[in-house]
């Protein structure tokens, strides 16, 4: 059954909910406080493969001392501090899990890079979910 309002929800990380989320975090002093803290801009990237069709999809965290945080999606055009890898489905599920409060489903994503950048950006990074929660309807599996 689908939630009350679920069809005016943007689809999670298209275009429209990538817009949402920067437009909240652009007027977020947390979050713009937390990343001047930082001793260092840091990009997080999501590499991610769809399990049924093998197109890759790519989602984007910028940390900046100037300016705070934003989404994008997209390659990056340089490397990434930190290389998140992950089928499409199983992190739309992880996604999903995390936002319901229960336990992570296997399998994680597979880090490359910098993993003590999550240490470094934690105050930020819980910044950013707090100001950029929004409601969304998950993308069905065809």
């Amino acid at each position: 059954m689908a939630n009350p309002g679920e069809a005016d929800q943007p689809l999670f990380m298209s275009e429209e909910h990538v817009r949402i989320m920067n437009d909240r975090l652009a007027k977020s002093d947390e979050v713009k406080n937390a990343c001047a803290a930082l001793p260092r801009d840091v990009l997080l990237a999501f590499r991610l493969v769809n399990e049924d069709t093998g197109a890759v999809h790519w989602w984007q965290m910028s940390f900046k001392q100037q300016g705070g945080v934003d989404f994008a999606l997209g390659e990056p055009e340089g490397n990434a501090d930190l290389l998140f890898e992950s089928g499409y489905w199983a992190m739309l599920a992880n996604t999903a899990a995390q936002r319901a409060g229960e336990p992570l489903p296997e399998p994680q994503p597979q880090m490359t890079g910098d993993v003590s950048v999550m240490q470094l950006i934690s105050t930020a990074f819980l910044a950013t979910q707090r100001a950029a929660a929004v409601p969304v309807r998950m993308p069905p599996r065809k």
